[in-house]
């Protein structure tokens, strides 16, 4: 991406903090945000075990480590199919939907960046996305 557009994006930036065992996004829900985390780790798993209830709070018990299909850290980022979603919409159209729950293991500090400015950011001339690995 183009060095304004990466600016615009961090002008959107809004610092967050999430306590252990909270959910970023639950599984079948809309990803409505994308996370940069900067402390703490976040585990991704398909399955919660039936006796798993989800609490009034929204904090649930850990997954099994039979159940983790991926652990993010420092670093990475969450919710990156964002950017292609943001660059094909007007905004009025829906977020994609996540696969998998998204879960704090520790309490995770970090940045968001949420749909709807990501489309206002993808709006940018500039704005060009090279998704190849």
């Amino acid at each position: 991406m183009d060095d304004k557009v990466l600016k615009m994006m961090c002008d959107y930036l809004k610092p967050k903090t999430y306590e252990v065992d909270r959910f970023i996004v639950k599984m079948d829900h809309p990803i409505n945000r994308m996370l940069l985390i900067t402390e703490g780790t976040v585990l991704t798993y398909k399955h919660i075990r039936d006796e798993e209830t989800e609490k009034d709070s929204g904090a649930a018990p850990s997954p099994s480590p039979s159940m983790i299909n991926r652990q993010l850290g420092k670093g990475d980022v969450y919710g990156q199919e964002l950017l292609t979603w943001s660059s094909n919409q007007s905004g009025s159209h829906r977020h994609p939907i996540c696969s998998e729950y998204v879960q704090c293991q520790t309490n995770v500090e970090g940045f968001v960046l949420s749909a709807e400015d990501l489309v206002e950011v993808s709006k940018c001339p500039r704005w060009k996305l090279n998704l190849d690995p």
